[in-house]
């Protein structure tokens, strides 16, 4: 709906099931942080392992299904990218060369962040687009905001686990570079998404819908500040709000396309 173009039901069925099996299936796989920065979380799957594996191949099948109903192009895609998704935790370089620094994807620094935010920008904008063949700017552009709103989201929660990430090892943006100055590049960065998706609507490359959508940035903003001022307790409250921005676009967008065909 942001992009031009006109949104699918296929297409929305396969960004969601891509989406939750890529998720899930990464979390069965490296869930060493999550005992440390959400035990509860970590439990969960422990307990739940085989249920929550089967729901995820099921997902991840039911999404390729779907895809080859639309084609063989859009199904080789899917495949592709599914196949990308699954080699985040696996070791790619054999056990003998333990020298070797990087042996899976997850060891590049900030890797999962940069990923998750790919992944959700493609699944949601640039695959629906390349697999109707008109993977224009407007599509470009959208898929390239969308992940930038990820980003931020995800290395947000990045600066939540930093305890529990430190402990494993992990090389996150913000143990990378600091909490404070983590804080500091989303701010610019929010400040960067805003004026570009203004510049954009104005210009006509996506639709009116991107004047509601400026508040999105507004909103995360609004979450950084109110994390530097510990204005909400850092756990479960704070990740529900974050969250839920993304609910809430999604009744935007909802509300949007019925009015629109009105």
């Amino acid at each position: 709906m942001l992009r031009r173009g006109t949104p699918s039901l296929s297409h929305v069925l396969i960004a969601m099931l891509y989406i939750f099996s890529m998720h899930t299936l990464n979390r069965l796989t490296g869930t060493d942080e999550d005992r440390y920065n959400n035990p509860s979380r970590a439990l969960f799957y422990n307990r739940h392992m085989k249920l929550m594996a089967v729901l995820a191949i099921g997902a991840g099948g039911a999404g390729l299904l779907i895809a080859f109903s639309l084609g063989l192009f859009p199904f080789l895609l899917l495949l592709v990218m599914s196949i990308l998704g699954l080699s985040y935790n696996l070791y790619l370089v054999p056990e003998r060369f333990s020298s070797v620094p990087i042996r899976r994807i997850k060891d590049i620094p900030a890797s999962k962040t940069v990923l998750i935010s790919l992944a959700w920008g493609v699944a949601v904008c640039a695959f629906p687009a390349a697999a109707e063949g008109s993977l224009d700017m407007s599509a470009i552009f959208t898929t390239g905001w969308l992940a930038g709103m990820v980003f931020v989201r995800s290395a947000f929660f990045d600066i939540m686990d930093m305890q529990g990430d430190r402990i494993v090892g992990k090389e996150t943006l913000p143990i990378l570079i600091g909490a404070d100055r983590t804080i500091r590049f989303l701010k610019y960065f929010l400040v960067l998404l805003f004026l570009s998706l203004l510049a954009a609507t104005v210009f006509g490359l996506v639709s009116r819908l991107g004047y509601l959508l400026l508040t999105f940035p507004v909103i995360s903003c609004l979450f950084l500040a109110l994390y530097e001022k510990d204005a909400v307790y850092h756990g479960l409250a704070m990740e529900f709000l974050v969250e839920s921005q993304f609910i809430l676009v999604g009744i935007v967008c909802l509300l949007w396309s019925f009015m629109d065909a009105a």
